[in-house]
């Protein structure tokens, strides 16, 4: 198990993203960013669980998200 940030690029996102991944058994937290950055609207996830799949899993759902420049190495 691995974690991982990914930024949405709005709120709308974001909850979709959390209720999909959270209803194919992977665990994650949506909260407000840090700082807000080009690549989101102040929201992020945080998965606790295999960041790839969860990635995958946005993609095939075309649910748009970034990887936050602290987070390079992730999906």
């Amino acid at each position: 198990m691995d974690n991982c940030i990914l930024a949405s690029p709005s709120y709308t996102y974001a909850v979709k993203a959390a209720r999909l991944l959270r209803s194919r058994g992977i665990a994650c937290e949506m909260r407000r960013s840090e700082a807000v950055s080009r690549s989101g609207c102040g929201w992020e996830l945080l998965i606790r669980s295999d960041c790839r799949r969860a990635a995958g899993l946005l993609e095939h759902s075309r649910i748009p998200y970034s990887v936050p420049p602290q987070e390079e190495g992730a999906p």
